[in-house]
């Protein structure tokens, strides 16, 4: 990305402007990013505390050069963030009942932003618990859904891209990596508060409910065996200093589902 595209991407995100359809942000300044080597290693401490950082501030840090932004994931958090600073004393919940009204009642202030395709959608599909944890930090929040889609992708084009359905040892494949990337991205400690928001359903039903012939509650104790696994591909102690690859961790991952210790509940192949 060029340094004059990168500086109408940040000043469109300050602004919250209305966009048609979905695109990519990606905080890198070159179309082509070299990974950290072990000079210019980011130590644990920088990575471990998000809180306090800014979307700007992610959009703009070469730490985060290898991710890359929903533009739709940016302009809702930039929204929450600077609704935060103006609202100082809200409690995250009622940030969250400020948003659900916004987004669920489509008034007249958010009808203009709103007009990209997937803004409404993005905050809708959420769960309460992850809501919350969006409104605690946006900034951190925007990291972790980037991780999100990279674990899709990394997903779709791993050994077990061709498979189909909830259960397979693709969706162990990508629940495993998505958290290994938000141990490296932000840290263990926020990679299971995250994974751990997402299975919390606030339907009590889903639970009882069948997905591909298997029982919504066989879903989710897998869901968070194989979050625990790709968190265990991380190592804080070794890892932050070498600042391992991706590649490295997708090894790892792969390594665990064929040496039997992850769940998969569904053997669709796919073929």
């Amino acid at each position: 990305m060029s340094k004059t595209k990168k500086l109408l991407v940040m000043t469109l995100a300050t602004a919250i402007v209305s966009t048609m359809g979905s695109s990519v942000i990606s905080a890198s300044s070159e179309s082509k990013v070299q990974p950290f080597t072990n000079t210019n290693a980011p130590s644990s401490n920088e990575i471990i505390d998000l809180t306090q950082l800014t979307i700007d501030e992610i959009l703009s840090n070469p730490l985060y050069n290898e991710l890359e932004f929903d533009y739709n994931d940016v302009i809702l958090f930039k929204e929450i963030e600077d609704f935060k600073e103006s609202n100082p004393g809200l409690s995250d919940q009622s940030i969250v009942v400020e948003f659900d009204n916004k987004l669920d009642n489509q008034s007249a202030d958010t009808v203009s932003i709103m007009s990209g395709d997937g803004y409404a959608q993005k905050w809708t599909i959420l769960t309460n618990a992850e809501k919350l944890l969006i409104a605690g930090s946006p900034a951190r929040a925007l990291i972790v859904n980037s991780c999100r889609d990279k674990a899709d992708s990394y997903a779709k084009y791993s050994i077990y891209g061709q498979q189909k359905g909830a259960g397979t040892a693709k969706d162990a494949y990508r629940h495993a990596i998505w958290n290994a990337l938000m141990s490296k991205y932000v840290s263990k400690v926020d990679a299971k508060l995250f994974a751990d928001a997402h299975e919390q359903q606030d339907d009590p039903a889903y639970y009882d409910r069948y997905t591909d012939g298997i029982k919504n509650s066989e879903h989710t104790r897998m869901d968070y065996h194989n979050n625990q696994k790709g968190r265990d591909c991380w190592s804080v102690l070794t890892d932050s200093l070498a600042w391992t690859s991706d590649d490295d961790l997708k090894e790892r991952v792969v390594k665990k589902i064929k040496a039997g210790e992850m769940i998969v509940l569904n053997y669709n192949t796919g073929e």
